[in-house]
């Protein structure tokens, strides 16, 4: 008699949430042990989930396309135990009291049993005594209680809306955005989350505003002259503080410039010349300059002389004006692409849930990761020869084909086992050395979209284990049936590019992986051969090793050690070995 709670158990290592695709099982549908009642999608793979228990679905907590996190509720069940329990059928005790003593128990009325979830109410008879009472208590059967589940579901949903993926919450935290910021910004992905493009948006009109805002509040005030009639301390409380205020705007913000000399001595000069009288003459203070207009030569008395201000740079009406710059506006933020107009010659194409999932998994890498690559030419002349000659009869005896990425996954781990810094991971503060070598080996899908299914333990595999596991995850791969645990815990990843066709590439890590090898095409190429006669130019089939790290953590020369690590030991591949 359990109530049963189905969460969302640990995806992947990396996996922290995933995606309902569909619901196999409807509420009030009876689930027996291992059915599949939902479908779940990552930036993994996509699974299923299984019942581990029998009994009645109750609830669904998280319909379709919802995004659940890991050990999130999405379902309740209701054991077969319960249920069984929770029928009217009621037993009276082996010692009845008699019928004078207690009194029959009715059974309830069947529109009272709508649903195993609806309370029943049981007649209980009209107790004379606590030891009545007591005899007839263990007869009722429990009965449960219905749950309010809203306020949880509630809860979840505010969980939900208020997670923020690592790369949202990197952008927020450079560009100084707090939670409650965070929090007011409208989010367009799934259940309201807010996206990447959502938060370079609002930077963008935040970027904006508070270009407008700065703006307006330094636009100085005209300055004016202060009236022979007026004193300091004539003046009301109100404008001084309002030209305080002026003053630091422009002293913090603007240079001030002043007129040409030239202009000013000038002027001045004509002044001096046309006015005899030295008492009627207006001199202005050293600091401020002031240059009166002929047309406003205004002569006051020597105690009614203006006496500008320093900051205002004051001087008679329709005279001196102080230009002020422009206030220098920040750079807008910007988003990382311009998509092209749709009209009738775009075809707009939505993205597969996974090919999105890809595109910021590969955006987020190269945020977090310093790479680099290394590249190296690789002779694999006695490889072509050994598998030219070994692989009908592995074939025939195995039933399986014997490719090339066996033999470099196999070179890899051993490399892997030399150089056991390259089989790390960080956290950006701390290194993390990983004691199993578990190789990655990304595979394309049908679609388009990419897989990367592990191989674990692959240094303790034999060159047939190999061959096995490489057919089995790219065959289950390339069908939609890899299992979530078989795409986890990779330490190291490889991918063969030159399958199609090309040479070299600078692959992008699979976090929190800190290397990765794309294996280029092999092509036949003259070379220069090394013999006991001398050297001598001949035929020889070369491909390219490219091999990108994570430079905070792996330096040129420990990358470029392990992969020519590598390369010696696919040249030096011994011939006589027997498959």
């Amino acid at each position: 008699m359990a109530r049963y709670e189905l969460k969302l158990p640990q995806m992947g290592e990396s996996v922290e949430e995933a995606t309902v695709s569909s619901w196999l099982k409807k509420v009030g549908d009876t689930i027996h042990l291992d059915d599949i009642l939902v479908e779940v999608a990552t930036d993994k793979v996509d699974s299923e989930i299984p019942s581990d228990v029998e009994g009645i679905l109750t609830e669904i907590l998280t319909p379709e396309r919802t995004v659940v996190k890991v050990g999130q509720l999405m379902a309740v069940i209701e054991t077969i135990e319960q249920n069984a329990a929770s029928e009217p059928t009621i037993a009276l005790p082996e010692a009845t009291p008699s019928s004078e003593e207690l009194l029959p128990i009715e059974e309830p009325e069947q529109e009272n049993i709508s649903s195993p979830e609806e309370p029943q109410e049981i007649a209980l008879p009209a107790a004379t005594s606590e030891e009545e009472l007591q005899e007839v208590v263990p007869a009722v059967p429990y009965v449960p209680t219905q749950v309010d589940t809203s306020a949880d579901a509630t809860s979840q949903e505010d969980t939900q809306k208020d997670f923020y993926s690592p790369l949202v919450r990197t952008i927020a935290k450079e560009e100084n955005i707090s939670e409650e910021e965070l929090a007011s910004i409208e989010g367009t992905g799934a259940q309201g989350r807010i996206t990447k493009y959502d938060i370079l948006r609002y930077l963008e009109n935040r970027t904006r505003q508070e270009g407008e805002q700065a703006q307006v509040a330094v636009t100085p005030e005209p300055a004016t002259i202060t009236p022979a009639s007026s004193t300091p301390e004539a003046l009301p409380v109100a404008q001084e503080e309002k030209e305080a205020a002026t003053e630091q705007k422009v002293a913090e913000t603007h240079e001030v410039k002043y007129p040409d000399i030239d202009d000013f001595i000038k002027n001045l000069a004509a002044t001096q010349s046309q006015k005899e009288a030295p008492a009627a003459q207006a001199t202005p203070a050293p600091a401020a300059q002031a240059t009166p207009a002929p047309a406003a030569q205004a002569t006051p008395a020597p105690a009614a002389q203006a006496t500008p201000t320093p900051a205002a740079q004051a001087t008679p009406a329709a005279s001196l004006q102080i230009p002020v710059s422009a206030p220098e506006q920040a750079p807008l933020a910007t988003t990382s692409y311009t998509p092209s107009p749709v009209d009738d010659n775009v075809e707009v194409i939505e993205m597969t849930r996974m090919g999105k999932l890809i595109a910021n998994y590969m955006s987020e890498s190269k945020h977090i990761s310093a790479h680099a690559t290394s590249f190296i030419e690789v002779d694999v002349t006695r490889i072509w020869n050994w598998r030219n000659k070994y692989k009908k009869q592995f074939e025939s005896r195995e039933g399986e084909k014997l490719t090339f990425t066996p033999i470099f996954i196999e070179a890899v781990a051993k490399a892997l086992k030399d150089f056991p810094l390259m089989n790390i991971s960080t956290d950006g503060e701390r290194i993390f050395r990983k004691k199993n070598i578990n190789i990655g080996m990304a595979t394309a899908l049908p679609n388009g979209d990419l897989i990367v299914p592990v191989i674990k333990n692959a240094d303790q595999l034999s060159l047939v284990g190999l061959a096995k596991s490489v057919n089995d995850l790219a065959k289950r791969a390339r069908e939609n049936k890899l299992k979530p645990e078989e795409v986890k815990g990779g330490t190291y990843t490889v991918t063969n590019i030159g399958a199609f066709g090309n040479l070299f590439g600078t692959p992008i890590l699979n976090q929190p992986e800190v290397g990765i090898l794309a294996i280029g095409a092999i092509q036949k190429v003259p070379a220069v051969v090394e013999t006991p006669e001398g050297d001598v130019i001949a035929i020889r089939y070369k491909l390219m090793l490219s091999h990108s790290f994570d430079h905070r953590v792996v330096n040129g020369a420990l990358g470029g050690m392990f992969v020519q690590r590598v390369a010696k030991y696919l040249e030096q591949w011994d011939i006589t070995r027997e498959v």
